[in-house]
């Protein structure tokens, strides 16, 4: 029952640092350069000629983890790279499975009866095996020469991997 309490701290303290890194970016826009941005933004996207009710927004940094402008310019990154390189031609979604015996071992050994009071070691376990999978689909080559591999990792409730590999033609 406490390694309940003990996530829901881990959630509430993470809350409290984005609030933090949020309440950051809303005080020091103007130290940020994006008022000017932000006024112009908000006048072009309501038709506003003459700039009569241009309200204030808030930007993110690009370097905010998580934030609009950051997913943009990853979208963008994989965008390039598909161009230089051509469409993929594999998607592979891996899955994170909680029965998997290096999970469950470690709960039996730690008398532990769910794993989802262990995130950490379900996260780390998931991490080894897709760098095995990467590792895998490098040197043992089973869909040729791989040419780029982009990753794509959500660790929402169920987590998964996607790789998108071009082999050489």
């Amino acid at each position: 029952m406490h390694t309940i309490f003990i996530v829901q701290y881990l959630v509430d303290a993470f809350t409290y640092i984005e609030d933090g890194r949020l309440h950051f970016y809303a005080i020091y826009q103007e130290n940020l350069r994006s008022e000017i941005v932000g006024g112009l933004f908000d006048a072009l996207s309501k038709g506003d000629r003459e700039s009569r009710s241009v309200g204030k927004r808030i930007f993110l940094q690009a370097s905010f983890t998580g934030g609009p402008r950051y997913m943009y310019s990853h979208y963008q990154d994989a965008l390039a790279i598909s161009r230089v390189y051509g469409n993929p031609q594999y998607f592979i979604t891996f899955t994170c499975n909680v029965k998997w015996p290096e999970i469950t071992r470690y709960m039996d050994a730690h008398d532990q009866k769910d794993p989802r009071s262990r995130a950490n070691i379900i996260a780390r376990v998931f991490k080894l095996k897709v760098k095995s999978f990467i590792t895998f689909l490098k040197e043992d080559k089973p869909f040729g020469q791989i040419d780029v591999c982009m990753l794509l990792l959500s660790l929402n409730l169920k987590m998964y991997f996607s790789l998108l590999c071009n082999p050489l033609r």
